[in-house]
């Protein structure tokens, strides 16, 4: 039996961004990206990774790219629909004045 080491041999993280969990080797359990109006919330322990996401907003939803959700790509509402199409509820949003309240 073979020990595994070196980075190349350990799966891809995803989310990511600079100073996570991630980069520590601990897995996140949701990441947060607002626009200043709505807030999309990612939990990737529930995503299947179908692509619904991207397909339907690819200037948003970048799965190679980190961050790979840019909400400044589209406006708060299609924001939103495309965000109920996740079938895993991977995905989920809130509007910020709704929370704040």
């Amino acid at each position: 039996m073979s020990k595994l080491t070196g980075a190349a041999q350990q799966p891809l993280p995803l989310g990511g961004g600079e100073g996570d969990a991630i980069n520590s080797g601990v897995p996140i359990e949701s990441r947060e990206y607002t626009n200043g109006e709505v807030t999309i919330v990612w939990k990737p322990k529930l995503c299947v990774h179908s692509g619904i996401c991207a397909r339907g907003l690819p200037l948003v939803f970048k799965p190679r790219e980190r961050p790979w959700i840019v909400v400044g790509q589209a406006t708060t509402n299609e924001l939103v629909e495309q965000v109920q199409r996740c079938p895993s509820g991977a995905l989920s949003c809130y509007m910020n004045a709704e929370k704040g309240e």
